[in-house]
């Protein structure tokens, strides 16, 4: 088998009994369920079948799906193009790719746009030419698309290397970032600004400083924040399916101020405080909160800073349970209550989830069995592929440029993916096209066509796409001799192929 493939091994009880207990040897390399056979990572596991003592065995050996080459990263070094002081016409910059500015006036200001995928941590770098000024030269704000300010850095005259922001969580969408200077600061100095993000699902995302705005986490599972400024609080919802008894996990990085700098407390659903605890910040490893008993139900944890708590900082917590529940309901892949670990796309979702490709259908849903269309799927290789900013202009009719889709839907038409004046956002994608996309994705490498499937033509058009998905392993068809390329494809299955052919 390759990784993330599937098989079913039957057992025939004669005379019939009772029903077979299957078990894998290493359910790392090889899990299964009912009989149903999932291969997980590159290895060998026995499968072993019992049933009134009886049993039987298979051997399963998994291999790693060859993957195509990686796409090439766009370089560094462009420069801010003016004008740029208003939010209007802020300039649109790749994450983790440096831009160049210069504030050569007392009213200049240098506005940026970016972008991010999905959830996930911020920080900003900025380093600058040498000023000989022990003072903060430069400030950078960062807003909302609504206009709204998140927080705020300032950066020395005289630093001598690229500084680091404090890391930010965000959700999914268009931010900005404003540059403006201070009155130390010395006209015509070049900085360098770089927007650093990291897809993830276990970073708090601003705003979250009210309880109607907790953003969700599984149990035993940790997630990082920071404190922003004084007024910022930081809340997490998570829900006990039965009564347990339950340990706050609090770890942070190192700070030298001596004292309490963090409190955390629980409340109840009815935001009645259940217990509260402080956390000192030259802690030098995580710290354990005593037990608490609680009934089944909806809680609330609050984070705030305490005097003494340096802004930025980031810290991170735990909702430990005593029976060590992975999730909130039963065993699903955080924080998708309908993705079962042991469901075929589980790590394709997760390893989706962790890269920015997706943040589900709802904060708690990713709706594996649901149609995929044209959208979605070209949203997606387009984010695996770093959301790389399209080289042409929208040339469809029907889109206003505004859409989710709408930059993947031009970047798919430069990559040949798609073609004609309107883009079909809401048509289904079937496997045939999923073959295409994905081989197109690649560079469209040469492969001979296999004639291995009896309902895949040699002369249809997705007929090289398909060998070069076979010959990856990205798919092995629907039967040894079917491809069914005319098959709608699910949300489950796109980001399994996505995550075979990604790696």
């Amino acid at each position: 088998m390759t990784v993330g493939d599937e098989a079913t091994l039957s057992a025939t009880v004669s005379p019939a009994g009772p029903a077979v207990t299957w078990k894998s040897s290493d359910e790392a390399v090889v899990k299964v369920i009912n009989g149903n056979v999932t291969a997980v990572k590159a290895g060998s596991a026995t499968i072993t079948a019992t049933v009134a003592g009886k049993t039987a065995t298979c051997k399963v050996t998994v291999t790693a799906a060859t993957t195509p080459d990686p796409v090439p990263t766009p370089g560094s070094g462009s420069r801010e193009q003016e004008p740029n002081d208003t939010i209007v016409t802020a300039n649109p910059v790749s994450l983790n790719t440096a831009v160049t500015g210069n504030l050569y006036k007392t009213s200049d200001k240098d506005w940026f746009e970016f972008t991010l995928p999905g959830a996930g941590m911020v920080q900003l770098s900025f380093g600058h030419e040498y000023v000989d000024l022990d003072s903060d030269c430069w400030r950078t704000y960062l807003y909302t698309a609504e206009n709204k300010e998140i927080v705020y850095f300032q950066w020395k005259g005289n630093a001598t290397v690229t500084e680091q922001s404090g890391q930010i969580g965000l959700e999914a969408g268009t931010y900005y970032v404003c540059v403006t200077k201070t009155p130390a600061y010395r006209y015509d100095v070049d900085y360098q600004l770089t927007v650093n993000f990291t897809a993830s699902n276990t970073w708090e995302t601003e705003f979250n400083d009210t309880v109607a705005t907790a953003d969700p986490m599984a149990l035993n599972t940790k997630y990082s924040g920071s404190i922003m400024n004084s007024r910022d609080e930081d809340w997490y919802a998570f829900t006990l399916p039965t009564s347990e008894t339950v340990q706050l996990v609090f770890g942070n990085e190192p700070v030298t101020t001596f004292g309490n700098n963090w409190r955390t407390t629980i409340y109840t659903s009815e935001k009645k405080k259940v217990v509260s605890s402080t956390w000192r910040g030259d802690a030098t490893t995580d710290q354990t909160s005593d037990e608490c008993s609680l009934a089944a139900g909806t809680y609330y944890v609050c984070v705030e800073g305490m005097i003494g708590n340096r802004k930025d900082e980031t810290y991170w917590i735990t909702i430990k349970t005593a029976t060590g529940n992975q999730s909130n309901v039963g065993d699903i892949v955080a924080p998708f209550t309908d993705v079962k670990v042991s469901a075929y796309y589980a790590e394709p979702v997760k390893w989706a989830v962790d890269h920015g490709v997706t943040v589900g259908t709802s904060a708690t849903t990713f709706s594996p069995d649901a149609t995929c269309t044209n959208a979605q799927i070209l949203t997606f290789i387009w984010r695996a592929a770093g959301s790389p900013t399209p080289s042409l202009a929208n040339p469809f009719t029907n889109l206003a440029g505004s859409e989710y889709y709408a930059k993947a839907a031009v970047w798919a038409y430069s990559m040949g993916m798609v073609s004609g004046t309107a883009f079909d956002a809401n048509k289904a994608c079937t496997r045939a096209m999923t073959m295409e996309y994905l081989w197109k994705q690649a560079g469209s490498p040469a492969v001979a066509a296999s004639g291995k499937f009896t309902d895949v033509p040699s002369s249809a058009a997705y007929a090289t796409a398909v060998a070069w998905a076979v010959n990856n392993g990205i798919t092995a068809g629907t039967s040894n001799t079917t491809f069914s390329p005319d098959s709608i494809c699910t949300r489950g299955q796109i980001m399994t192929f996505l995550y075979r052919a990604e790696g």
